[in-house]
């Protein structure tokens, strides 16, 4: 759409200078989920992916951006992009959570994550609030999982949240670190953010082994290897069959 107005030599150069940058960081079949968590970063609604294309125009000609600007800051965003999808557990700081955060499978936390960043790069979070943050939002998509609270609910909140960062922001003075936490853990009804209470008590009836395996890898790995130095590659040892799940009672009791 960007390309609509230039010439075709124009077009030409604008496309191959932007696009290649473009795949280098975001892969070229996750291009447009990449987009769509970037338009629901500006507009705090999360798009239909049938209709990428409508809200993308809709959102340059609303906004009166430029194309050049508009890819450079879209850009910046697939460099967030990039980071959270290259994330490695043997990173540190908050790029160890985001790995921890990809293995759970719920890109829907993305939009959040990009106001994260550059909150981040506009020196309005520090790092160590970054790697908290991140932290804090692990722990809600975990505690909401383990008390089979839905999901659908989360995926808007994520999408309209970084607005209301701002207002608290706006309204009570406060740091975006102080604005943000307010906003995630001041959630009510179908959204909230459980208890330890809630979860503690879910837990426990919690059918672990008959999760979904993407979860269970992630319970047994955060129960062997939090607040430890030297970390088990239990996710891996379990893929390989070097560990095996085996059952502490018989099936059947008799």
């Amino acid at each position: 759409y960007v390309l609509m107005n230039m010439s075709a030599t124009k077009q030409e150069r604008f496309y191959h200078k932007y696009w290649e940058i473009l795949e280098q960081k975001v892969n070229r079949n996750d291009v447009n989920r990449f987009i769509r968590y970037y338009l629901a970063t500006k507009n705090n609604e999360l798009p239909n992916e049938k209709k990428l294309y409508f809200v993308f125009k809709q959102y340059k000609q609303g906004n009166n951006i430029e194309s050049e600007e508009l890819l450079k800051d879209i850009l910046q965003y697939a460099d967030f992009y990039k980071i959270i999808k290259d994330a490695k557990e043997q990173d540190s700081g908050y790029r160890t959570v985001l790995a921890r955060l990809n293995k759970l499978e719920v890109n829907s936390c993305t939009p959040l994550l990009f106001n994260l960043f550059m909150a981040n790069k506009n020196s309005h979070l520090s790092n160590e609030e970054f790697e908290k943050a991140c932290c804090i939002i692990e722990n809600y998509i975990v505690r909401r999982i383990i008390c089979g609270l839905p999901t659908n609910q989360i995926n808007k909140m994520f999408a309209a949240i970084g607005s209301e960062i701002l207002r608290i922001i706006d309204k009570d003075g406060v740091s975006y670190y102080e604005a943000f936490q307010s906003a995630i853990l001041g959630k009510t009804g179908k959204s909230r953010f459980p208890t330890d209470h809630d979860f503690s008590d879910k837990f426990t009836q919690y059918e672990i082994y008959n999760a979904r395996p993407i979860v269970k890898k992630y319970i047994l790995e955060r129960l062997e290897n939090y607040g430890t130095k030297e970390k088990v590659a239990v996710e891996e040892q379990v893929d390989d069959g070097t560990l095996t799940i085996e059952h502490i009672m018989p099936q059947t009791l008799t």
